[in-house]
């Protein structure tokens, strides 16, 4: 049981690593906003 709660703990840490990497390469350094996210531009404030 020890060793498969260790698989499980091991897998999952090694897809965040994938999935970090991944969202450095697609948005660089920049805030990950799932709003803004396939918008093409930003609506206008109602002044």
């Amino acid at each position: 049981m020890k060793g498969l709660l260790y698989n499980i703990k091991n897998k999952w840490k090694c897809y965040l690593e994938r999935l970090a990497k991944t969202n450095r390469e697609l948005y660089g350094s920049g805030r990950l906003d799932c709003c803004d996210l396939n918008r093409q531009h930003k609506p206008e404030h109602n002044k």
